[in-house]
């Protein structure tokens, strides 16, 4: 790139996925919009993956290639942010593709209306068989047509596309700059999460699509996803809910919003510890009480809808 800001930066953050970067370094040189910066990170990679982007670079002259030592996901996007210079920041798993137009569309987008947050929809791959895990992905990758000229706690807790991804999310960068936000180096899952609940609040404008624009690998070997049990993702999300409201308070957003986000938080753990081993169950339920204490958030639960006391009800019974 010359010293002209992109008007895309395209974050790839990749590690050990020689087998899939092919196909997702193609469907970059495909984009239709030519102003475009791809900026892979290798997150020392030990097989050929930092080779194959060495090579990629010399062909593709909007490719920039970082190479750092071994930090996780969090710590290669946040290398590429800190070196992006396009008006809108999107970000690709090296074992995923995007779609050609997929750069462009965010794009005028963006010219259309203004917008801060820009959320297009997604598919995943291999289809079959069916599962409940894919009956849930079709429903959160796939956006309604929709904007929002204000932030309020439904567009980030009920339209779907909103979470937990943030690859089928294109941002300002604008945005991100001026209010500070990175991804959290320290936890390993719900980092989309996490970074979603700082930035949604931040922004005004949002643009919901329905056009489907990412392709998603949900089989892949080393994946963190399939490799967590559940009783470490119910501990991590424990862990992710505590760390929103922590941002939240110090924010001033709970003050707010704090009745919506007890609402999800207890919505978002309480039926999956109450699924939980019997001899884990009180323990999680501890846990997620004292967050709730330690982060004031008790006080909101005399304001929670029927649906939310009843869990509020289950979570105190599960600790006895």
């Amino acid at each position: 790139m010359t010293g002209k800001a992109a008007k895309v930066s395209l974050i790839v953050p990749v590690y050990n996925v020689e087998a899939y970067l092919g196909k997702c370094l193609e469907s970059c040189s495909a984009q239709t919009l030519n102003d475009l910066e791809i900026i892979c990170v290798d997150d020392g990679s030990t097989d050929n993956s930092g080779k194959i982007l060495d090579e990629y670079a010399k062909e593709e002259s909007r490719a920039v290639v970082i190479h750092k030592e071994n930090g996780g996901v969090s710590s290669a996007r946040n290398t590429g942010l800190k070196a992006a210079s396009g008006e809108w920041i999107m970000f690709l798993d090296a074992d995923d593709y995007i779609n050609k137009h997929a750069c462009e569309r965010v794009w005028l987008e963006s010219r259309e209306e203004r917008t801060d947050i820009i959320v297009f929809s997604g598919n995943f791959f291999p289809r079959h068989p069916e599962s409940d895990y894919r009956k849930w992905l079709d429903s959160v990758l796939h956006s309604p047509q929709i904007r929002f000229y204000e932030f309020k706690p439904s567009v980030l807790f009920d339209t779907p596309g909103a979470r937990p991804f943030i690859w089928h999310q294109a941002f300002s960068s604008e945005l991100l700059k001026n209010n500070g936000i990175l991804f959290n180096e320290n936890i390993k899952v719900g980092e989309d999460n996490l970074f979603q609940f700082m930035v949604f609040p931040k922004a005004k404008y949002f643009s919901f699509l329905p056009d489907v624009l990412y392709h998603y690998r949900i089989e892949r070997k080393g994946s963190a996803m399939k490799e967590v049990n559940a009783a470490a993702r119910l501990t991590d999300h424990i862990n992710i809910i505590d760390l929103i409201a922590e941002y939240w308070n110090q924010q001033g957003i709970m003050k707010k919003y704090g009745t919506e986000f007890l609402m999800w938080a207890l919505d978002y753990t309480v039926p999956n510890i109450m699924k939980a081993e019997e001899k884990n169950r009180k323990e999680f339920a501890m846990q997620l009480i004292n967050s709730m204490q330690n982060r004031q958030l008790v006080k909101y639960s005399e304001e929670l809808p029927l649906e939310g006391r009843k869990l509020w009800e289950c979570l105190y019974s599960a600790r006895r």
